[in-house]
């Protein structure tokens, strides 16, 4: 039973499909590993050197800058990955989407910064840090860049992981050299956007070069027909930025150690799916029953890896909290994280119940649950994080992942399409 088992995995393992996930998976996590986890080096010494006020307002910053990040993303994490997917060997239909989706990015960042100007001038809180935010903007532009999207839809990470993360080592280390007192609070967002900026670039030059992608100038009626698509893949990010308008920078500082553990703990996940998608979406164009088939059993692996991730959160929360930042738990924190890790394992659980609608192309489906769990969770994460600090904070995330996770189950048994 042992050797059939053994034997059913190897064969499994050359398939080519296969090869492409595990090879997708692997280096997507290096990439995040570097992109995400390594900063975390710095938090210890920049809570030490700034302060965790300072370091507070830092994070708000970068949470109100994920507005626009996301409205320049617009989905295309999305849409764009399955459309790549779809098209791997077509290098026209490549040329097209690349062109599209990049002249798209480009005119949304410039609304976005219109838009993110008037926003700072107009408002004390913000005009005085002026600096900070500012230079916290280079990530969107950073990001706008950046085409991981079509790294992940020709799942082909390699090379694209090897050098955006060197740039961005370049700059981490730069943060040890030169802040090095707390009026230097400012030059953090600043070289985390430079790194950013030239990873974005490099990425660039890799599609060009490597991929022979060409740039073509995009039909009107195609770029808003894209718009349109990837337009209801939409959504928002609240809860850092609705809690650091109601409080002060040090409640938000404890509170984002918080919101770090639970989203580094849900990352191995998170980046298993990304690496999934594409070989999903490839997959369904050819053997709608055998998607369907998998993608019962990766719910179920979901599930089991939501419960799990809540249970080593819970227990290992003094441990991680001390490790990263050299300091016992606080309360705050301590409460804070139990709500979110409940929130994140929802997410966890959801992970592939989202991708079905995407990859099957229910894109109203979609929409309408995010709409709906957006428009009531933006109104709850305010309104309890006005009343109740981050108490309401870390609450309304779970109730609003709760809702999200439940509207997927309502509209995934009214389809009755997992059975087939």
């Amino acid at each position: 039973m042992k050797r059939e088992l053994i034997e059913k995995v190897k064969l499994w393992s050359k398939k080519t499909g296969t090869k492409r996930v595990i090879e997708n998976f692997t280096w997507l996590t290096v990439f995040q590993v570097l992109e995400k986890l390594i900063p975390l080096i710095t938090i210890p010494y920049l809570i030490r050197t700034i302060g965790i006020e300072k370091w507070g307002l830092t994070t708000f910053a970068l949470s109100f800058i994920q507005y626009f990040n996301t409205f320049v993303d617009y989905g295309f994490n999305a849409t764009a990955v399955r459309e790549v997917s779809f098209n791997q060997d077509n290098q026209k239909e490549l040329n097209r989407i690349f062109s599209e989706v990049m002249f798209i990015k480009f005119f949304l960042t410039l609304i976005s910064f219109i838009i993110f100007l008037a926003f700072v001038l107009s408002i004390k809180k913000f005009s005085k840090e002026f600096l900070v935010f500012l230079f916290t903007f280079g990530w969107v532009v950073g990001q706008m860049l950046f085409p991981l999207w079509f790294f992940q839809g020709m799942e082909k990470m390699k090379f694209s992981t090897i050098l955006s993360s060197f740039a961005k080592i370049v700059f981490l280390v730069l943060i040890f050299i030169i802040v090095k007192k707390e009026s230097d609070y400012f030059l953090v967002p600043l070289l985390n956007s430079m790194g950013m900026i030239l990873a974005g670039i490099i990425g660039l030059l890799i599609v060009i070069f490597n991929f022979k992608v060409n740039f073509i100038i995009p039909d009107i009626k195609n770029v808003v027909k894209t718009l349109k698509e990837s337009g209801k893949v939409f959504i928002s990010n609240t809860r850092i930025f609705a809690l650091g308008l109601f409080t002060d920078n040090t409640i938000v500082g404890y509170y984002g150690i918080a919101e770090k553990i639970a989203f580094y703990l849900g990352m191995p996940f998170g980046l298993f799916a990304q690496a999934m998608y594409p070989r999903l979406s490839n997959f369904y164009s050819k053997s709608k029953e055998k998607f369907y088939k998998l993608i019962k059993y990766l719910n179920i692996v979901a599930f089991l890896w939501g419960i799990c991730l809540f249970t080593i959160g819970i227990l290992f929360s003094s441990l991680i909290v001390l490790l990263l930042t050299g300091k016992t738990i606080t309360y705050e924190t301590k409460f804070s994280l139990i709500f979110l890790l409940i929130g994140t394992s929802f997410v966890q659980i959801n992970t592939f119940r989202i991708q079905y609608f995407l990859v099957t192309q229910k894109i109203n489906t979609y929409t309408k649950i995010h709409i709906t769990s957006g428009i009531i969770g933006m109104i709850v994460i305010f309104l309890l994080s006005y009343f109740y600090s981050f108490k309401g904070t870390a609450i309304s995330v779970m109730l609003v992942e709760g809702l999200t996770l439940s509207l997927s189950l309502i509209y995934g048994r009214k389809r009755e399409k997992y059975a087939k």
